[in-house]
C-alpha cells in the first residue's frame, strides 16, 4: 500500500510539472480560456452578423432602425476593447500580423469578384480600401504597432482620445487604409489593453437596474431623435459627415462617452457561467469573415421579400443566429484554418 501511495505521488508530481513545463512554453491549456470572455465573443459576432444582415433593409423598415442603432453603439468598440484585452497575450508580433494580412488580402480580393459578379459590374481590386468588415483586420494590425509607442508614454487613453476626436478635423481622411477608424477606435483597444478581470467584476457591482433605465431611456432617445449611421462607421471626417463646426469633436467625445456606458451595461449583463454556446465564442473569426457571402446572396435573391414582410424578416434575423453558430463550428474551422496558418 505504501509503494501504491509512492507511485501515486510520484505520478501526481510529473503530471503538475508537466502542466508547468507546458505554461512555461506558452502552450495553450484549456484552463488558459476565459468562460466570460468566449461567451461575451460569441454575443458580440452574432450582434455583428445580425447588425450586417440588417443593413441593407434599415431604410425600408423603420422598426430596424433603432435596434440597428442600439447594436451598432456600441458592439465594435467592445470587441475592439476586448482584442486590445487579449493583445497582452501577443508574443511574437510579427507572427500575429502574417496572420491578419494573409486572410485580408484572401477575403478582399474574394469579397471584390463576389460582390462584382452579383452585381453584375466590372470590378477592380483595391488592396488599400477594405471591404466592409476587413477594416478591422487592418486596423488590427495598426492598433499592434501603436502599442508599441503608446505604452510608453504617460496617459496613454487620454492622448488616444484626443487623437480619436481631432482626426476628424482632416478632411480627407476616411476609409483609405482604414485610417479614420484606425485612430477614432483606438482609445477602446488601449483601454482593453490595461484593463485587468478585476474590471470586469467592478462593472458586474453595478446594480442592474441602473443598466436598464440607462439602456431604455437611451433607446427611447433613438427612436425619437436618430443618431447619423455615419457615427457609428466612424469611417468619414466631421465635415464629410456634414458636421464642419469647430465643435464638431464635441460629438465625437460624446459617442465615446455613450459607447462607453453602453458597453459596460453589456459586458454586466454577459454570462460568467458555461452556456451552450459558450465553447462557440473560441472561434469568432470564421463567422466574421464568411457570413458576409451569406448576407449578399440572400439580399439578391429574396431582399424584396424579406424587406416588406415582418414575419420573414424575423425568420431571417433567426436565420442568421444560426449561421453564425455554424460557422462558429469547429467543422468550419477545420475547412478554412488553412487561411491562418501561411507563414512569409
Amino acid at each position: 500500500m505504501g509503494k501504491l501511495n509512492g507511485s501515486y505521488l510520484k505520478l501526481t508530481i510529473c503530471y503538475n510539472n508537466l502542466g508547468k513545463s507546458r505554461r512555461q512554453r506558452g502552450e495553450r491549456t484549456f484552463i488558459e480560456r476565459d468562460v466570460y470572455f468566449d461567451n461575451a465573443k460569441f454575443l458580440l459576432i452574432c450582434l455583428v452578423v445580425i447588425g450586417h444582415g440588417m443593413e441593407p433593409y434599415f431604410f425600408s423598415n423603420q422598426m430596424l432602425q433603432p435596434i440597428y442603432s442600439l447594436i451598432y453603439f456600441f458592439h465594435m468598440p467592445v470587441f475592439v476593447f476586448i482584442s486590445g484585452y487579449f493583445s497582452k497575450r501577443v508574443k511574437k508580433p510579427q507572427r500575429y500580423l502574417q496572420q491578419m494580412v494573409y486572410p485580408y488580402l484572401i477575403f478582399q480580393v474574394l469579397y471584390t469578384v463576389f460582390v462584382g459578379y452579383l452585381n453584375n459590374q466590372v470590378f477592380s481590386i483595391n488592396l488599400f480600401i477594405p471591404f466592409k468588415m476587413l477594416w478591422f483586420l487592418v486596423s488590427l494590425m495598426a492598433w499592434n504597432l501603436l502599442l508599441i509607442g503608446f505604452t510608453r508614454i504617460k496617459y496613454a487613453v487620454l492622448i488616444s482620445v484626443i487623437v480619436g476626436i481631432l482626426v476628424g478635423y482632416i478632411q480627407d481622411i476616411g476609409a483609405y487604409i482604414s485610417l479614420s477608424r484606425i485612430f477614432v477606435f483606438f482609445p477602446f483597444f488601449l483601454l482593453g489593453y490595461y484593463a485587468n478581470r478585476a474590471w470586469i467584476t467592478k462593472i458586474k457591482q453595478v446594480p442592474n437596474v441602473i443598466y436598464f433605465v440607462y439602456l431604455s431611456l437611451f433607446f427611447f432617445f433613438i427612436i425619437y431623435h436618430p443618431i447619423s449611421f455615419a457615427w457609428f462607421y466612424e469611417s468619414s471626417s466631421y465635415p464629410l459627415m456634414n458636421h464642419a463646426e469647430w465643435y464638431a469633436g464635441l460629438y465625437r467625445m460624446g459617442m465615446y462617452g455613450g459607447s462607453l456606458i453602453t458597453g459596460m451595461a453589456f459586458l454586466a449583463f454577459v454570462p460568467e457561467k458555461k452556456r451552450f454556446y459558450t465553447t462557440l465564442g473560441e472561434r469568432t473569426m470564421y463567422p466574421f469573415l464568411l457570413h458576409i457571402f451569406f448576407v449578399y446572396l440572400v439580399y439578391v435573391n429574396w431582399g424584396n421579400l424579406i424587406a416588406k414582410d415582418s414575419v420573414v424578416m424575423l425568420i431571417y434575423l433567426v436565420g442568421l443566429f444560426l449561421l453564425t453558430c455554424l460557422l462558429s463550428t469547429n467543422i468550419t474551422k477545420k475547412c478554412v484554418s488553412f487561411i491562418f496558418q501561411f507563414q512569409f
